[in-house]
């Protein structure tokens, strides 16, 4: 469930970009992804510049920081465990790759990752061709997961399984920068247009002056598998995933709920703020009006993927104080995503 998120810059000039920034913003909007990990990895003629930090991205990037990072290839990530951090390969190329999901290859999520990213290392220095190494890797590899990975070579590789379970979606800005990232919305938060997703199997790799794609094939038919969590409540409502608008799934779902479920109520309420959507699909089919329930204190955290019992037991106490007005003396429809 982790946040994705590789940034490249084309054509003649490319070097006087300097991407930590953008990468910043990026991290923002895909925050909700993972709040205990932050890094932001970037690539000049100097080499890689990494900052793994521990913390939300806001909390672990000052101004300071940001413009001590060089680079004009950014590649960041954000997790929702300290023990998923990117993987760092200096042998037999130098490689570091992010990843969301687990390709099955060992049994802990950071084994299966840095096992994918050496295979990868090793087949790219075999080859010398980076897209037909990943592809091969993704026919061979099975699990849940899409990756990017910055290589020395200052190539940017970016692919998912061929189930389609994690999500991969394009955008550029003009012809000057493109982008790939774990949500659409990370793109428009930097002004990039949306251009389409990474299909299952697809592999795609942005050089200097293009990008190619190449899809693997299987022995066997994949099933598709699109996660279903991120279309109920891991990805952001203004978010596009696979093509579909994730707040449109889920009005639809509160829709049908109304639908299958009616009862006769003064008011509908989403809790908690994700749920907003399947309330308002729930009032707009059964005519009952949505009223604002709850109200959050301090900063909005996702208390589903804290590491902890006790720090989501604190965290919903926090984040949801009822408006006792709304509430007091009438029938309620509570719709909890």
């Amino acid at each position: 469930m982790p946040g994705l998120i590789g940034i490249y810059p084309f054509g003649l000039g490319r070097e006087n970009w300097r991407l930590a920034r953008f990468v910043y913003y990026g991290l923002l909007a895909l925050q909700h992804r993972g709040q205990e990990l932050a890094s932001i990895i970037t690539y000049d003629s100097g080499g890689f510049h990494e900052s793994i930090e521990k913390g939300t991205v806001d909390e672990a990037y000052t101004e300071e920081k940001l413009n001590n990072l060089p680079g004009f290839i950014g590649l960041g990530y954000v997790a929702p465990s300290i023990d998923q951090k990117p993987v760092i390969i200096d042998h037999p190329i130098g490689l570091i790759l992010v990843g969301d999901g687990k390709p099955n290859l060992e049994s802990r999520v950071q084994s299966s990752w840095r096992a994918f990213a050496e295979m990868l290392a090793d087949e790219i220095h075999r080859t010398g061709d980076a897209l037909e190494s990943a592809r091969r890797l993704i026919e061979e590899i099975d699990g849940g997961f899409s990756f990017i990975a910055l290589t020395e070579n200052q190539e940017l590789i970016a692919g998912r399984d061929v189930h389609g379970v994690k999500p991969l979606e394009v955008g550029s800005l003009g012809f000057d920068l493109g982008a790939i990232a774990s949500e659409s919305s990370a793109l428009d938060v930097l002004g990039m247009e949306h251009i389409t997703h990474v299909n299952p199997g697809e592999i795609v790799r942005f050089n200097p002056y293009s990008i190619e794609k190449a899809r693997a094939k299987p022995k066997d038919k994949p099933n598709l598998s699109y996660c279903s969590f991120e279309y109920v409540y891991l990805a952001r409502p203004d978010s596009t995933i696979n093509g579909i608008g994730v707040y449109e799934v889920r009005e639809r779902i509160g829709m049908l709920l109304a639908k299958e479920k009616p009862v006769k109520a003064d008011t509908v309420i989403g809790i908690p703020e994700t749920a907003i959507p399947f309330a308002l699909g729930y009032s707009k089919a059964s005519k009952i009006p949505a009223s604002l329930g709850f109200i959050t204190t301090g900063r909005k955290v996702r208390t589903a993927i804290k590491p902890s019992l006790f720090e989501r037991l604190m965290g919903v106490q926090l984040k949801l104080n009822p408006i006792k007005c709304v509430i007091d003396g009438r029938d309620v429809v509570l719709i909890d995503d």
